[in-house]
Parts: structure tokens; sequence; C-alpha cells
């Protein structure tokens, strides 16, 4: 009896490590690959951007600076890369994110929450641009999480606004392949003025709500 229960805790000591090392069990992800985190982007990545910016009218020498040089998802290659683009004739925002090593929740596969993150930081800036607005900020978000973004992907972003109401902006979002076959998290958000850049209405004349 007690030899068979050895042989069994060996048999599931192997299996154990065996799915450790393949990074499909929890508390080690695996060995980490050098391909998942990159220090610049790729001739790829630039082609793809080009072949977006035909389609809709961008500058790709113009993209939407960072509000903070203290921004937690701006720390390195191991972390994230991302670069947005202001797209003015669509009210929307357009660009590509790399998730590195260290973005990882689910063994090899990109944390949701980060993913979540990186949405929100696409929407607030068109929510800003759209709205004319030194800052904005989400008050409310409803999300979906269609698949895991495996660690080391490069995603295609797209946000875009749906509708205004006076300081407010409605902003749906989208990561998706590059292929654009595959949607792996969308969501929309509510997004406010903290800021403005502009003069605000006469007292007793709103602004008028607006779609795009």
């Amino acid at each position: 009896m007690s030899r068979s229960l050895g042989l069994f805790g060996a048999g599931g000591a192997c299996c154990y490590l065996y799915l450790a090392y393949q990074g499909h069990v929890a508390l080690w992800g695996g060995p980490e690959r050098s391909s998942w985190s990159k220090h610049l982007w790729e001739e790829a990545d630039m082609q793809f951007l080009a072949r977006i910016a035909e389609e809709v009218d961008f500058d790709r020498n113009a993209y939407l600076p960072m509000t903070t040089t203290r921004n937690f998802l701006r720390t390195g290659q191991r972390n994230v890369r991302y670069q947005f683009y202001w797209v003015p004739n669509a009210a929307k925002v357009v660009g590509l994110v790399h998730f590195g090593a260290e973005t990882e929740g689910f063994p090899q596969k990109v944390h949701n929450g980060c993913s979540t993150s990186i949405a929100e930081c696409a929407m607030q800036g068109c929510a800003q641009k759209a709205t004319d607005s030194t800052f904005s900020t989400c008050i409310a978000m409803a999300t979906t999480y269609r698949k895991f973004i495996p660690l080391g992907s490069t995603v295609f972003v797209e946000a875009e606004c749906v509708q205004l109401e006076g300081s407010k902006a409605k902003v749906s979002c989208k990561l998706m392949g590059t292929d654009s076959s595959t949607v792996y998290w969308d969501g929309v958000g509510t997004f406010v003025n903290l800021v403005n850049s502009r003069p605000l209405p006469a007292k007793g004349q709103p602004e008028p709500s607006k779609k795009w």
C-alpha cells in the first residue's frame, strides 16, 4: 500500500513538474521566452501601422503623448509598450500595444487587469481629444474578456467616441489581433472632463448632445 502511494506521489510530482515547465500550472509560469519582451517596434509593426494609415487619416509622427511621466503602464520593455494616434475625422484613437513578460496573469497569458488598463488609456485619450479637454477620467466602464491574450503579443487597439453629452463622452474600445480576426477584449466607458481647454457654454445654455 505504501509503495503504491509512493509511486502515485512520485507520478503526481513528475506530472506537476512537467506541466510547470510547460507553463500550464500556477505558481510558476514556465521558462521565460526572449520574444515576450522587446525594446523597439519591429518592422512588421511599422508596416501594420502604415496599412492602417492608408485606411484612416492619421499622422504616424504625431502620436498621443503621455499625460504623466509616472504612468505605471510605461515602465520598460518587460511590461507594456504602446503607441496611440488620434484620428480626428473619425473621433477615434488607433494604435498598437505589446505585452511583455511582466504582464503575466494566468500562466503565459496577459493579466486581464493589464489589458483593461491599456484599453482605458486609449479610451481616455480618445475622450480627451473628442471633448477638447486637458484631462478626462473614467467614471463607469463595462467590459467583456473574450479571449486570453498570449504573453508577448502585439495587438491592435481601437477606441471610438460614440456619443458626447456636455462634459461627458461615451467611448467604445476593442483589443484585436493585428489581422483583426480575433477580438480579445471589448468594452465601453463613460468619461468626464476634469479640466476644459475650451470655454464652457454660457449659464443657462447647455451644450447640445452630439453623436459621431
